[in-house]
């Protein structure tokens, strides 16, 4: 059940229909915040200084952190097909283990990312983990990884909180358990 209708199209001038997402229709109630929320989506990717391996891992994080089907399913098959990206840059191995919190196999970079990601959407960005992704990362890419987290913490809260249904094709967190 959800809690926000759905509108049934965006007009394809307003926004592109590849991007025409289910979260995308419940906030197209405001047609103004709907394109003003896909312009910074839109930006935290391709105007960012990350590698895209690097925003999904971080995205998944949070999305599973928030246990958000919509944003997890989204992102899941975007880092895990060549769908998007033109490769895949996340195994569903590794997308099991970010889901699951363990990520100590992943590079210290990659973990680093994910950490703060995670410290950001708690509200705990101490002087420790500052220090550590500010050892990682350039300011400019700090920044770019900041809004990322804010923007998807953002997301995830929306899908859950307005109850959107997943979009076709995509699976909830607990199917990385499924066999691929």
């Amino acid at each position: 059940m959800n809690r926000m209708t759905l509108v049934d199209k965006i007009p394809d001038e307003v926004l592109e229909p590849a991007l025409q997402t289910n979260l995308g229709r419940a906030l197209y109630h405001n047609p103004k915040l709907c394109v003003a929320f896909k312009a910074l989506a839109s930006g935290v990717h391709f105007e960012s200084h990350l590698e895209p391996r690097l925003r999904e891992l971080a995205i998944l994080r949070i999305s599973a952190e928030l246990r958000s089907d919509v944003e997890w399913g989204q992102h899941f098959r975007i880092a895990t097909t060549a769908a998007v990206y033109g490769k895949v840059n996340v195994s569903i191995a590794e997308a099991r283990d970010v889901r699951d919190g363990r990520l100590e196999g992943f590079a210290a970079r990659e973990r680093c990312a994910m950490e703060y990601a995670m410290a950001f959407e708690n509200n705990s960005v101490d002087d420790e983990i500052w220090a550590r992704v500010s050892a990682h990362f350039t300011p400019v890419e700090v920044l770019d990884l900041t809004v990322l987290a804010g923007l998807y913490g953002m997301a995830g809260r929306l899908t859950n909180a307005l109850a959107v249904p997943m979009d076709e094709g995509i699976l909830p967190i607990s199917a990385v358990d499924s066999p691929a």
